[in-house]
Parts: C-alpha cells; sequence; structure tokens
C-alpha cells in the first residue's frame, strides 16, 4: 500500500510531538509499505513555496517553504489555496492510496480538498485543537 503523511514541519530541521509522531509511524508503516511525506518548512531567504525533496531515515520528503505563514494571525496559515497546487501535483505523482493528514498548519486546511477531488480516501489525526481553534491549545 502506498501511504502518503502530511504535517505542518517535519524532521530534522523541526522537533515536536507530533513530528516525532508521524515519523515513529513512518518507520513503523515502511516495513511493510511504501510511505512517503509532505510536509513545510521555514526558510527565510529563500523563495516562498519553493520545494526541496530530501530523504529522513528512508523516507522520501517534499517540503515546501511556508516560511512566513506560521504566524497564526495570517490568513494563509488556514487557507493557503497555493499549497493545493503544489500538493495535488505530488499526490499525482505518488499516487497514494491513503493519506494521513497530522497538523497542517500553514499547509491549510482547504489541502484535504485536493484528497477529496483526487478521490483519494484520508485520515486525520488532530494533535492539537488547530483545526478548531486560533489559538491552537484552547488558551491564548
Amino acid at each position: 500500500m502506498k501511504i502518503l503523511q502530511v504535517i505542518t514541519l517535519y524532521l530534522p530541521d523541526f522537533v515536536g510531538g507530533a513530528s516525532l509522531l508521524c515519523k515513529d509511524i513512518a518507520n513503523e508503516l515502511k516495513k511493510e509499505h511504501d510511505v512517503r511525506l509532505f510536509c513545510g518548512y521555514m526558510k527565510e531567504g529563500e523563495e516562498v513555496y519553493s520545494t526541496k525533496d530530501y530523504t529522513h531515515e528512508g523516507v522520501e520528503v517534499r517540503g515546501v517553504n511556508l516560511s512566513r505563514f506560521y504566524d497564526m494571525s495570517r490568513e494563509e496559515n488556514y487557507y493557503n489555496p497555493r499549497v493545493n497546487a503544489i500538493f495535488r501535483k505530488y499526490v499525482k505523482e505518488f499516487a497514494p492510496d491513503i493519506i494521513h493528514f497530522h497538523s497542517i498548519q500553514a499547509l491549510g486546511a482547504q489541502i484535504t480538498d485536493v484528497a477529496t477531488y483526487l478521490g483519494i480516501p484520508f485520515v486525520v489525526t488532530m494533535h492539537d485543537w488547530w483545526w478548531v481553534c486560533n489559538d491552537m491549545f484552547l488558551a491564548t
């Protein structure tokens, strides 16, 4: 089975609870499945929406530079349709059987529409309250 995991930031550039769990899931799944990852990354001075490919612990990763959109007050943190075209292209290249969305700040919530449009089933793991709370953790 081809499985695509999607997360806001990933290793080795960013280490957090959700990224570590995502890594652990990928490492377990890759034992029997083709697993890849799509994520954002932060690189000031590099063109926004540029992409980079790399491998982390045997998992192929496609990253998109979203450096200015991690500010929770920016609309692009939640609604960033320019990511859709980049994501759609990658999904068509890989052709996953299922997509697992984790935390997707700066990628934008509408990224799930790509999976729906392409008819690819997906699951969401809510690592925080970003999906429903502007402050992510129900507190200011």
